[in-house]
């Protein structure tokens, strides 16, 4: 009949008025937490509710923002598109036959983490 004996036998459990109630509250703490806070998911959500006092857990948190309907606000994607005003530049050394050395160079600036710092790195290639 390609029903599981699983879902025959499967009854789902009440919700109790406490854990209403729970929800309820914890709902209403992700919203305050959201309109301080409308960049943060639902991890650093949970975060927040911790040093506040309130507990929880980030599943149920998860939970509260799904049926709340509410969303991080952060930069979608096609961030990166270039403004049409700017001038765009050719690129030079497209058909350029390169023969000795000192006739074409680049240059990369790029910084890392060192022991709790940051340390700059600067190449030349010829």
């Amino acid at each position: 009949m390609d029903i599981s004996r699983g879902k025959y036998y499967y009854k789902p459990k009440k919700d109790s008025t406490a854990k209403r109630k729970e929800n309820e509250a914890l709902k209403a703490f992700v919203i305050q937490a959201y309109f301080i806070y409308p960049f943060y998911g639902h991890r650093k959500i949970n975060e927040y509710l911790k040093s506040v006092g309130v507990k929880s857990t980030r599943d149920k948190v998860k939970t509260a923002i799904k049926e709340l309907g509410l969303k991080a606000i952060y930069p979608g994607p096609r961030t990166s598109q270039p403004n049409k005003e700017h001038k765009k530049y050719p690129y030079l050394l497209r058909d350029l036959k390169i023969t000795h050395s000192n006739q074409a160079w680049s240059s990369v600036i790029t910084y890392t983490g060192v022991k709790g710092s940051r340390a700059y790195v600067v190449a030349v290639e010829d």
